[in-house]
C-alpha cells in the first residue's frame, strides 16, 4: 500500500475510534474524540482529498488549512443542522464523522494513479527549515484551534447557566403564618444582567400596589405589604419591557373561616 493511501486507512480509523469514544461515560475520551471531530478529522480527510500526495500543500501551510477547514466544516455542519431541527450532540457527532469518512473515500479515489512513491525531492522537501512564511500559517493555524476552544467553552458555560426571578412572600413575624398582619415581598434578580422588573401586588382579587424596580444581576429588593387575615395576596413579577409575560408569581392564602 503506497503511502497517501497508508494515510487514508490511518485517518479512517481515527475517525471511527473518535466516534466510539464520543460515545463513552469517560470525560477524558470524550472530550479528546470531541476536538478530534471537531478541529481536526474533517479538516485533514478534506485536504487529503484535495491534495492527496502533498504536492501543493505540505508542512505549515497544510496544518494552517486542515485547522481551518475542520472549523469551517463544524460551523457549517451546525448551522445546516440547527435550520434542520436536529442539532443535537449526536447528530453533530454523525455529520462530522460522515464528512471525515466521506471525503477520506474521494482522496482514496484520487490516489488511483499515483503507483509509485514521491521522487526524492519532493519527499525532502517537507523536511526543510521552517521558513517565517511557515511559521506564520502555523501560529494562525494554532490561534484559530485556540479561539475555537475559547469560544467553545464561552458559549457552553452561557448556554448551560439558567436565566431566572425569583419572586417570593413570607409572613412577618414568620411563626404567625396566616394570621401575619404584614409580608415580605421580594424579587431577586438571576437574569445574567441588569433589569427593570415591574412588581404588581392583589388583595382578594383587587389591585393593591405596583413597584417599578430596577436590580443589578444577584440583587435582590424587599417590601412590608400590610394585610389582615383575611386578605389573600398575590403577586406577580415582568420585565418591564413586557409587563404582559409574569415571569413568577406567588399567592399567600387567607385564612380559612
Amino acid at each position: 500500500m503506497i503511502g497517501p493511501r497508508r494515510s487514508i486507512v490511518g485517518l479512517v480509523i481515527a475517525t471511527a475510534v473518535a466516534l466510539g469514544a464520543s460515545a463513552t461515560p469517560l470525560r477524558a475520551l470524550d472530550v479528546i474524540a470531541a476536538l478530534l471531530l471537531v478541529l481536526v478529522l474533517p479538516g485533514v480527510a478534506l485536504v487529503t482529498a484535495v491534495d492527496p500526495s502533498s504536492a501543493r500543500l505540505e508542512g505549515a501551510h497544510r496544518w494552517f488549512w486542515c485547522a481551518l477547514s475542520s472549523i469551517g466544516i463544524s460551523i457549517a455542519g451546525g448551522l445546516f443542522l440547527n435550520l434542520a431541527g436536529g442539532l443535537t450532540r449526536l447528530s453533530w457527532c454523525l455529520f462530522l464523522g460522515t464528512v471525515a469518512i466521506a471525503a477520506s473515500a474521494a482522496a482514496w479515489v484520487r490516489t488511483a494513479r499515483i503507483t509509485s512513491p514521491q521522487p526524492p525531492g519532493v519527499a525532502g522537501a517537507g523536511r526543510r527549515a521552517v521558513s517565517p512564511r511557515s511559521a506564520v500559517l502555523l501560529a494562525c493555524a494554532a490561534l484559530l484551534v485556540a479561539g475555537a476552544l475559547g469560544l467553545s467553552q464561552v458559549s457552553s458555560s452561557r448556554s448551560a447557566s439558567e436565566h431566572f426571578v425569583q419572586l417570593w412572600m413570607i409572613p412577618r413575624p414568620f411563626d404567625a403564618g396566616a394570621f401575619a398582619t404584614r409580608v415580605q415581598l421580594g424579587i431577586r434578580n438571576d437574569e445574567g444582567r441588569p433589569a427593570t422588573f415591574l412588581v404588581v401586588v392583589t388583595r382578594s382579587g383587587k389591585a393593591l400596589r405596583t413597584w417599578r424596580v430596577h436590580l443589578a444581576e444577584g440583587r435582590s429588593w424587599t417590601q412590608a405589604v400590610p394585610r389582615s387575615s383575611r386578605d389573600e395576596l398575590a403577586g406577580t413579577v415582568s420585565l418591564a419591557t413586557d409587563p404582559t409575560q409574569a415571569l413568577a408569581s406567588v399567592h399567600f392564602a387567607a385564612l380559612a373561616s
